[in-house]
């Protein structure tokens, strides 16, 4: 009886770290961000490479980052017509990147340097970052991206609106392909802004500075069927906040729900397709036998509460 019990529960064991998907690369088991990938690959954003493979560990480069962020503005057929134009020196009109690099410069979100892009060049998660608050709505010039602080002013805004959550490592390191991915499905899950005036600039010493800018506000609506990624409200308004998400995917939808097993996941569905159904991180693990005095401690409750059976 004992040995069934202890295959049974190793069986449970087993299952229970299983993440029911629909991504189908040769290489899903060097994925750790899985959902991330799933998510993202569903929507067209990321594939694989001709093989069927992810190649999750692979750094992503400046020129990729560029093609990412035209497939989520403009979708994939519309990026892949971009005519490039000779924006940068070091980006030939013919490169297979130059109508995305092209379409990030004139929309602000790259800016190169010194008349250069380096398309092939490694990317940090800060420069990553930067181009993704662009596409949630902040401006890079009122919001300080640019100019001797923009590491310091972007640094920020990644930190307030969360697109390292899940990460792990400083906006410093160099951006793998699935961390890139993950960043991305954070900044779907980001609140939308914009700004009633963004401004004018001046160049004082060879510096450009925005002033008259305003705060940027949230853009928020008040129709709840076309909240599918949210349901945050603004509590001085009680008007929904408009994910990056809903603006670009109107048929992405996250929703919470719990697995066989009972616990709370969120599921990814996108035009009315399963994407995948991810469990949520547990508050807390207990590896070894618990006494439900610690139990009870751990959930700030008393003795004398009432709680449902416990099934463990």
């Amino acid at each position: 009886m004992k040995k069934l019990l202890a295959l049974v529960l190793a069986l449970v064991m087993s299952m229970s770290l299983v993440t029911i998907s629909n991504a189908a690369f040769k290489d899903a088991d060097k994925i750790d961000y899985k959902e991330a990938v799933d998510v993202m690959n569903a929507v067209g954003v990321f594939i694989g490479d001709e093989k069927g493979n992810f190649n999750a560990k692979e750094n992503l480069t400046r020129e990729q980052a560029a093609k990412i962020i035209a497939y989520l503005e403009l979708g994939e057929k519309a990026a892949d017509a971009l005519v490039g134009s000779a924006t940068f020196t070091d980006v030939a009109a013919t490169r297979w990147s130059a109508g995305f690099v092209s379409y990030c410069a004139q929309a602000g979100v790259v800016a190169g340097y010194d008349g250069k892009f380096d398309p092939a060049g490694q990317l940090t998660a800060l420069q990553f970052g930067k181009m993704l608050l662009v596409e949630i709505g902040y401006d890079a010039k009122a919001a300080g991206m640019v100019g001797t602080d923009w590491a310091i002013n972007t640094s920020k805004l990644i930190a307030t609106t969360g697109l390292m959550n899940g990460i792990d490592g400083s906006v410093n390191q160099v951006l793998s392909r699935e961390k890139a991915a993950q960043m991305t499905l954070n900044a779907l899950k980001t609140p939308t802004v914009e700004y009633a005036t963004k401004g004018s600039n001046i160049t004082v010493n060879g510096a450009e500075i925005n002033f008259g800018a305003s705060t940027p506000t949230y853009v928020t609506n008040t129709i709840a069927k076309e909240q599918t990624i949210s349901k945050d409200k603004l509590t001085n308004s009680g008007e929904y906040t408009i994910e990056l998400g809903e603006k670009l995917y109107k048929k992405l939808v996250l929703s919470d729900t719990t697995d066989a097993f009972g616990r709370p996941t969120r599921t990814w569905t996108f035009e009315n397709k399963k994407v995948g159904e991810y469990v949520k991180d547990a508050d807390l693990e207990y590896t070894a036998g618990t006494d439900y005095e610690v139990v009870y401690a751990d959930l700030g409750l008393t003795k004398s509460a009432k709680i449902g059976r416990a099934h463990v």
